[in-house]
């Protein structure tokens, strides 16, 4: 899978976009919780007040419980979380949608990823936010051509387009007047 490859120079505002609980493999200890953060990445245009959206979607996955390591507790501070050793205070829908500020550090040769080099709270009162725009003509396909792209079947696409529809819903299918599913490839190719 191709990972997008982040600058180590310069700041993203970025907001949080979900937050989802996901199992610990081997873990037994009920007070911990293992959480996905998904930020979706913005850049900061030349004026200064403007965030642009790259459609670009980083996402960290961290293991949160009563006792926090200073790893854990920098996504706190970052989040303004008031009670970071409350389990329910991460996965707060309120949290959604809020600002922070995502540096990059360089890209790990094992992943492929760009660790996070740093995070911080960020507030964008005075921004213009530009959201990401998908174009209807160009970044719509059909099942068989997005499979085709991705390199999976159309069984494997139709399986992972059921699981994330309900929560995206038009924003990543879109049914044509016969009833055919179109799918926004950079949505798609985000999300996985």
């Amino acid at each position: 899978m191709t990972r997008y490859q982040f600058r180590t120079d310069l700041p993203y505002p970025s907001r949080l976009l979900n937050v989802t609980r996901r199992p610990i493999e081997n873990g037994s200890d009920s007070s911990l919780q293992l959480l996905r953060f998904e930020f979706e990445i913005f850049v900061i245009e030349e004026s200064g007040d403007r965030f642009r959206s790259t459609g670009k979607i980083a996402s960290r996955d961290l293991i949160v419980g009563s006792k926090l390591d200073s790893g854990v507790q920098r996504y706190a501070n970052a989040l303004d979380l008031q009670k970071p050793a409350n389990l329910s205070s991460w996965v707060n829908e309120r949290l959604i949608g809020r600002w922070v500020q995502i540096s990059f550090a360089e890209t790990d040769p094992t992943d492929f990823r760009n660790p996070f080099a740093s995070i911080e709270s960020l507030e964008t009162i005075a921004s213009e936010i530009v959201e990401y725009e998908y174009e209807l003509l160009v970044d719509w396909y059909s099942v068989s051509e997005v499979a085709d792209d991705l390199g999976l079947s159309s069984a494997t696409v139709r399986r992972k387009l059921a699981a994330l529809e309900p929560k995206w819903g038009k924003q990543l299918v879109r049914r044509t007047n016969g009833g055919h599913r179109r799918i926004c490839l950079p949505l798609l190719r985000n999300l996985l």
